[in-house]
């Protein structure tokens, strides 16, 4: 029993310890303005120039497909006369706007949310959030911070609290 729990504690010293590097290390990534997770639609991540710089540390580009798709699609939000129904429509069925795939999905059309979660993504703007942190990203962003402040203001207009009771007969 002394054996195993001397193996179990030196276990658990080593994952505590891997994690505490993988943490400093995504740190590190995330100071130097690139992404440590998948980046957004319209956004792709370049391969690494060799293996010394660890798997994912790619810079991240705008991708030649989407980027100005999404951009388009940012820029009509600004103008206020579109809401967020008319923009999945118009992504959808105008602009062709679909999702990169994986190996395991295909690439399909982009749901309603995907296009709420794009026009709320600080990342479009030049920021990277993680871990509820935010760090300047190194990447072109496609809107600038007070367009993007105008777009969460008509995207949230409607956000009214909900009454804390109700009254029924």
């Amino acid at each position: 029993k002394f054996w195993m729990s001397l193996e179990f504690g030196m276990a658990k010293k080593y994952v505590d310890d891997l994690a505490d590097n993988v943490r400093r290390g995504n740190r590190a990534v995330l100071a130097s303005g690139r992404s440590t997770g998948i980046v957004p639609l319209g956004y792709l991540k370049e391969p690494p120039v060799d293996r010394t710089h660890g798997r994912g540390a790619g810079r991240t580009i705008a991708d030649p497909e989407r980027f100005l798709l999404v951009q388009d699609l940012f820029q009509r939000a600004l103008t206020g006369r579109y809401n967020l129904s008319d923009l999945h429509r118009i992504a959808r069925d105008e602009m062709g706007l679909r999702s990169r795939g994986t190996r395991r999905y295909p690439a399909g059309p982009i749901a309603i949310t995907t296009i709420y979660d794009m026009l709320s993504n600080p990342f479009y703007m030049g920021l990277i959030r993680h871990g509820g942190d935010v760090f300047p990203g190194g990447h072109e962003p496609m809107v600038t911070k007070a367009e993007f402040e105008r777009i969460q203001q008509s995207l949230h207009r409607h956000a009214q609290p909900r009454p804390a009771s109700h009254t029924f007969t």
